[in-house]
């Protein structure tokens, strides 16, 4: 993250000199020549505060990340709004992800220090697996070569996931197995896991090969980054998983499968809603951090009869 966020510091100064970027930002002195070297740099709030100094838009920049989250977003103090990222996740749970101290988590969280730069950033991709979305909101991701590769490839992926709904399990499942995955009997094996035949499970490995979406995984690049898709894209994703449930649920799997229909207020099925939106978030992190040992999938869905 030293890299992210000392290509991510160039990208805000834009074509203005260091010492030029330096008077704006209201410095008598020159930091920027140690925050771009990587020698030094500055607090999160600062370097936010920078972002809007030369005019970047970070309010709606984190607004289209992460729009549940958006309410809580301050950015003189953007602890609150990194705390309902993480949802239930512990605070040993957030530092083991993000590689620092359990204290060090707590004081961000609570807002009472102010990280430096590459450890906020650490602590959003250890909350969401996104951060990568977060840059490139906030500065054109060409200037930030450290995750130009790497947001290719998800874009490529996420693409995928609409172009072959079944993509994300054979990726979820391809990347439980040991190296040599294109193994003896590994369309069988495949096919016995999505309950597909036989010629389907090749079909989608060798669709999914030609895509790059393996080069993409051998990167750590995971489907957990959400898209603008089409309302018909969408539509079709959400169909298919839903689909594949109920093929399960009718099949008699050992799924854990929960079901309730009640009569409750408006308001509170608005905070039944975003309860489910919270917890959603909250597998998110947990995905991120684990360690993949079994594919695995989840649908929700809160609905109502209301004729209004």
């Amino acid at each position: 993250m030293e890299d992210v966020a000392r290509q991510l510091l160039r990208a805000i100064r834009g074509k203005r000199s260091q010492l030029a970027f330096a008077r704006r930002l209201g410095y008598r002195g020159n930091p920027i020549p140690k925050w771009e070297g990587g020698h030094r740099f500055p607090t999160a709030v600062e370097t936010l505060r920078a972002c809007g100094v030369v005019g970047i838009d970070v309010d709606g920049a984190v607004a289209a990340f992460h729009p549940s989250a958006a309410p809580a977003w301050r950015r003189e103090d953007p602890s609150a709004w990194l705390d309902v990222l993480r949802g239930d996740a512990s605070q040993v749970d957030l530092a083991g992800r993000a590689g620092v101290s359990r204290q060090a988590v707590g004081r961000a969280l609570r807002g009472d220090s102010e990280p430096r730069l590459p450890e906020w950033l650490r602590l959003v991709e250890a909350a969401t697996g996104r951060v990568a979305d977060l840059v490139a909101q906030l500065v054109d991701i060409d200037e930030v070569p450290a995750l130009v590769e790497q947001v290719a490839l998800r874009r490529s992926v996420r693409q995928l996931a609409f172009d072959q709904p079944w993509s994300p399990a054979v990726l979820a499942f391809l990347d439980t197995l040991p190296a040599g995955r294109r193994s003896r009997g590994l369309v069988g094996r495949l096919a016995q896991a999505l309950l597909l035949d036989e010629s389907q499970a090749l079909a989608l490995l060798d669709e999914v090969e030609r895509s790059g979406a393996l080069d993409a995984a051998a990167h750590g690049v995971g489907l957990t980054v959400d898209v603008a898709p089409t309302v018909e894209e969408h539509r079709r994703l959400r169909a298919h998983w839903a689909q594949v449930a109920a093929d399960r649920v009718a099949g008699g799997s050992d799924d854990v499968f929960s079901f309730n229909v009640f009569a409750l207020s408006r308001a509170d099925l608005q905070r039944v809603q975003d309860l489910q939106r919270a917890f959603f978030r909250e597998v998110r992190g947990v995905v991120a951090g684990s360690s993949p040992e079994v594919a695995a999938f989840l649908t929700i869905q809160t609905g109502s009869f209301d004729p209004a």
